[in-house]
C-alpha cells in the first residue's frame, strides 16, 4: 500500500477577492486521494514557494511557524504510516485524518486521553464524568505516561495511588479502571500500542468489592420525624420534602425536578411516573400507598407553578437540616438525602414485594443493583416470624 502526503497550495486553483488562499495536505493511498486541512493561515500566493520544508517563502512573517508545524506533521504521519504497516493493521483516510488531528505529544498515553474524551459521543452525563475524573487522578498519580511505558507497573501503580492515596474502595477502584481498560483497547486499535503490549491483556488485577453498606430508617424512626414540631414553616417544609422522600423513594434532585405532569392517575389511584436525572432511567411508583404522600402534595401546591414542590434549596443545605432533624427526633444515624431512597426501598422490601416490581418503582437500571438492598433489619425479621413457638418443643 502507497501513501504520500504533500502540503498543496490553492488547491481547487480558484480566485477570490482577498486573494489570500489555504494551504492543505494532499492524502494519496493508492492513487486515490483526499485532502486535511490544518487550518493554517491563509496566505497569498507571492509567499507560496511549494519547495519541501521550504513551503512558506522567508518573506511571510509567520513563515517559520507554519513550515515548523507542517515539518511536524507530516514527520509524524510518516511515522505513524511505518508503525502501522510493522504492525500490520490497516490505513484508511479516517485513521490517518485521526492522527493528523491529535493534539499533544503523540507518544504520550495522557494527550491520547484527552483527546479520546474530546471526541466522545453517545454517552449519559454521568459516564462521561467517570471518564472525566479517572483521566484527573491519572495525570495526578503519572501526567507522562508514555505508550512504550503502559504496562504492569503503571497499573498496579495506579491501583495502589487510588485506594491507599485517595482511599477509594474496591468498587469505585474498578470503575475506574474498566474505563482505564476501553481506552487502552481504543488505543491498540488506532495502532499506538501493539496488540501484544495491551497491558490489561498480561495483568490480573483483582477488586475486593465490598458490598455497600446503606443507612435506612425504621418505621418507629420514620413516626418521630413526622411527630416533630417546628415554629418555622420553611423548616417544616424540608422535613415534609424529606418525608416525601421516603415515600416515593426519589433522591432530593429529583423531588426538585418532579413536575405535576408527571402525576398520573388510574382508576382513581395517583401514580409517579418518570425519569431519574442521575441516568434517565424510567420509575413508576405507586404513591397512592401513602396517604401522607398525597396530603403533602396537596399541602404544598402552587397553581402558579409547573412543579410539584416548587421550594427547593440546595442539597448541602437540605443535608444540614437533615442532620438537625435527626437531632430533635433523637434518631442516632446519620442521615443524608439517599437515606430517604434506601428507607423506601426496604419498605417495599419488608412488606414483601419482589425485586423486580421494587426495581422499577426506584429506577434502577439492573435487577442485580436492588439485591444489594435485600438485607434483613430486626423487624422484617421479627414479623416473619411472629407467630412461631419453639416453646412446644421444650427450647
Amino acid at each position: 500500500m502507497g501513501v504520500t502526503f504533500q502540503p498543496v497550495f490553492n488547491r481547487k486553483k480558484t480566485k477570490n477577492k482577498s486573494g489570500l488562499y489555504s494551504i492543505h495536505v494532499r492524502v494519496t493511498i493508492d492513487r486515490k486521494t483526499e485532502y486535511i486541512n490544518p487550518d493554517l493561515p491563509k496566505i497569498s500566493s507571492q509567499y507560496w514557494s511549494g519547495r519541501q520544508n521550504k513551503w512558506v517563502k522567508e518573506s511571510h512573517p509567520n513563515s517559520y511557524e507554519i513550515n515548523s508545524l507542517l515539518q511536524r506533521k507530516l514527520g509524524e504521519l510518516d511515522d505513524y504510516i511505518l508503525q502501522t504497516k510493522l504492525k500490520r493493521r490497516s490505513i484508511s483516510f479516517d485513521t490517518i485524518k485521526s492522527h493528523f488531528f491529535r493534539q499533544g505529544d503523540s507518544t504520550l498515553f495522557n494527550d491520547f486521553i484527552k483527546e479520546y474524551l474530546k471526541n466522545m459521543k453517545g454517552l449519559s452525563l454521568n459516564t462521561i464524568k467517570v471518564y472525566q475524573t479517572f483521566e484527573k487522578h491519572l495525570n495526578n498519580y503519572n501526567s507522562r505516561i508514555k505508550f512504550s511505558e503502559l504496562n504492569e507497573e503503571v497499573l498496579f501503580g495506579f491501583k495502589n495511588y487510588l485506594q491507599h492515596e485517595l482511599n477509594h474502595n474496591g468498587g469505585t477502584t474498578k470503575k475506574y479502571f474498566d474505563k482505564f481498560k476501553v481506552i487502552c483497547k481504543e488505543a491498540v486499535r488506532r495502532g499506538y500500542v501493539d496488540v501484544n503490549h495491551n497491558p490489561f491483556f498480561f495483568t490480573d488485577l483483582k477488586f475486593k468489592i465490598e458490598k455497600p453498606k446503606r443507612t435506612y430508617l425504621e418505621v418507629d424512626e420514620i413516626k418521630a420525624l413526622i411527630d416533630l414540631k417546628f415554629t418555622s414553616p420553611k423548616l417544616e417544609m424540608h422535613r415534609d420534602h424529606f418525608l416525601f422522600m421516603i415515600f416515593s423513594g426519589l433522591y432530593y434532585k429529583d423531588l426538585k425536578n418532579l413536575k405535576k405532569s408527571d402525576l398520573r392517575r388510574k382508576s382513581k389511584k395517583a401514580y409517579i411516573s418518570g425519569n431519574r436525572i442521575k441516568n434517565d432511567n424510567s420509575f413508576l411508583i405507586p404513591i397512592y400507598k401513602f396517604k401522607m404522600a398525597l396530603e403533602l402534595i396537596e399541602k404544598y401546591e402552587d397553581p402558579s407553578s409547573h412543579l410539584v414542590f416548587p421550594n427547593t434549596i440546595s442539597d448541602q443545605k437540605f443535608n444540614e437540616h437533615l442532620k438537625d432533624f435527626a437531632s430533635q427526633a433523637e434518631i442516632k444515624k446519620v442521615i443524608t438525602n439517599k437515606v430517604a431512597r434506601h428507607t423506601n426501598v426496604q419498605l417495599w422490601i419488608g412488606a414483601g414485594v419482589e425485586r423486580q416490581f421494587v426495581s422499577k418503582m426506584v429506577g434502577h437500571s439492573e435487577e442485580a443493583t436492588t439485591q444489594h438492598y435485600y438485607d434483613m433489619s430486626i423487624h422484617n425479621i421479627d414479623s416473619k416470624i411472629s407467630n412461631i413457638d419453639f416453646k412446644s418443643a421444650g427450647l
